[in-house]
């Protein structure tokens, strides 16, 4: 009798301290939940505020990309006005040069924007269109070798075209003060390719 009267104290012993174990467990649980939960509102939150971000930024690439096609189409009209009363050129012949802008933005790297406006400068210098991409190539290998932007070496060689080699010179060309002075201009571009 007295071993079932231990038998039935442990047993209610052990019930207790498993009634205490499943209170705990519960309790656990109940915090473990609530953190989920609180947790997820955060994620949602995060998400809504990248949702928001993400649509800006569509909405200022879009805003971008409109700007960067108007000012693409205003260069292509530009250059065409240029040719067409510098050189008389056919439509046929501005979409040829258009082409060749296409094949020198993605051989050195250099905007169509920033092509076209330094191809009419030499075309109005040149009057002619093949000596002005000659130009425009001797221009794009001088600004990649010196680091100089397109446009100033443009305007260097547009003017050593009209006879002052010293904007040349000015761009760290070797002339000899004899080239500058018989504004030898073959002497001065056979130079111009050594820096």
């Amino acid at each position: 009798m007295a071993n079932i009267r231990t038998l039935k104290l442990n047993l209610l012993a052990d019930t207790k301290d498993f009634s205490k174990g499943i209170k705990q467990a519960s309790g656990q649980t109940d915090s473990f939940s609530g953190k989920i939960k609180s947790g997820m509102a955060s994620i949602a939150k995060s998400a809504a505020l990248a949702g928001v971000a993400v649509a800006g930024m569509a909405a200022a690439f879009a805003v971008d990309a409109v700007k960067a096609a108007a000012a693409d189409q205003k260069s292509q009209k530009q250059l065409a006005l240029a040719l067409k009363n510098t050189t008389k050129a056919t439509n046929t012949q501005i979409k040829a040069v258009e082409k060749w802008i296409t094949k020198q933005q993605f051989a050195y790297g250099v905007s169509d924007t920033k092509l076209r406006p330094a191809l009419a400068k030499l075309t109005r210098v040149t009057g002619d269109v093949s000596k002005a991409q000659d130009l425009l190539s001797l221009a794009m290998d001088v600004a990649a070798g010196t680091g100089k932007d397109l446009s100033t070496v443009t305007d260097a060689l547009v003017k050593a075209q009209n006879g002052n080699l010293g904007a040349l010179k000015r761009l760290g060309v070797p002339l000899s003060d004899t080239i500058i002075k018989t504004k030898d201009l073959a002497a001065a571009k056979s130079l111009v390719l050594i820096i």
